[in-house]
């Protein structure tokens, strides 16, 4: 039991040194991580996404130069797996409008960066009194 404890202290102890190392004001841009800061990865650039052309043409860079790309929106993952050693992170933050909605069908349409508080407030004028707000929101399907 004790060995448990000890291992499980080592543990934590690395996790806030981690936490604490990749927390700097100079911190590499370059070298990022996601919501766990486990495994920070230096990456070759991280690229704004804003329009389809643009991320065509970075995902044709990308092809020709054999790099690998990861897609970034609002870095709540915690597994410390989602950015590739110099790689491409495309952060698709700014590429989050909501395209349609349709009541009807109970459809809208959004680019890939839209949050989800974007989709609630989007659909939340069709809401029926007579519907509980999760599972009307769940009815809906997201495109």
């Amino acid at each position: 039991m004790a060995k448990r404890g000890a291992v499980l202290l080592l543990l934590v102890i690395l996790c806030v040194y981690e936490y604490i190392r990749t927390d700097t004001p100079d911190q590499n841009p370059y070298l990022i991580t996601d919501y766990s800061r486990l495994h920070p990865v230096k990456v070759d650039r991280v690229v704004k996404g804003k329009e389809e052309e643009q991320l065509v043409r970075l995902l044709q860079e990308a092809k020709e130069k054999h790099l690998t790309v990861s897609i970034a929106g609002q870095r709540h993952s915690q597994g410390g797996h989602t950015y590739y050693k110099d790689g491409i992170v495309i952060d698709m933050t700014d590429y989050n409008q909501v395209l349609s909605v349709d009541p009807d069908q109970r459809q809208i349409r959004v680019q890939a960066g839209a949050t989800w508080e974007q989709v609630q407030k989007a659909v939340n004028p069709y809401h029926r009194e007579d519907d509980a707000v999760a599972k009307y929101i769940y009815r809906w399907r997201l495109h």
